[in-house]
């Protein structure tokens, strides 16, 4: 078996149990919890909750992985025009090229699981989201800058949701391009320092 080969089993195995055993175990409570609100005549609140629960844990985690995987995507199709440029002089990576497609794979791998996290931690903010969605004017406007206090109750703890998921999808998108840029090339070591492709830049 290649290394390529044994790379993607290894993967495949990976994502089969971060996917499937949570789904095992969730499955397990989300009857029981099923059962007991339709027993007490609550079920439409159970409902209610987890269709939001799952509306914002997708949006958020398939979000954050399309926005990263297209951003891998245009950083894979620049680093292939720049190639490796590494003075031996300074130093040398004799297995770069050999790992360069591991590589591509630990990174794939980890924008799945990061975007997984995202959407296990948008779970916690389904109250939020349910009240943006639902949002109403409460009559009195704030003195300072003359919003509506419904704002601050109802929209601004989403907002900063919105903020924070928005600041973790931009760093996460510069860490893994650097890390593509310099294992494919536009990224290079030179006597000077290191030195960044003008399309690697922008």
């Amino acid at each position: 078996m290649t290394a390529e080969r044994r790379a993607r089993v290894l993967v495949g195995i990976f994502l089969f149990i971060l996917v499937f055993a949570p789904l095992f175990w969730s499955g397990i409570d989300l009857l029981v919890d099923w059962l007991w609100f339709g027993a007490e005549g609550y079920r439409i609140l159970y409902t209610t909750v987890l269709k939001a629960q799952i509306e914002l844990s997708g949006l958020a985690g398939l979000g954050f992985i399309l926005v990263a995987g297209l951003n891998l995507w245009v950083a894979h199709r620049i680093s292939k025009r720049a190639a490796h440029m590494v003075y031996p002089e300074l130093m040398e990576f004799p297995g770069l090229d050999r790992l360069s497609q591991i590589f591509g794979w630990v990174i794939l791998v980890g924008v799945l699981l990061v975007g997984y996290t995202i959407g296990q931690w948008a779970v916690t903010h389904w109250q939020d989201y349910l009240l943006a969605r639902h949002a109403v004017p409460m009559g009195h406007a704030d003195p300072i800058f003359g919003l509506d206090v419904g704002f601050y109750v109802f929209q601004l703890p989403f907002r900063w949701f919105l903020y924070h998921l928005a600041m973790v999808t931009v760093i996460a998108c510069i860490a893994s391009a650097i890390f593509l840029y310099f294992t494919e090339g536009g990224i290079w070591v030179t006597p000077r320092g290191p030195q960044v492709s003008r399309a690697a830049r922008a």
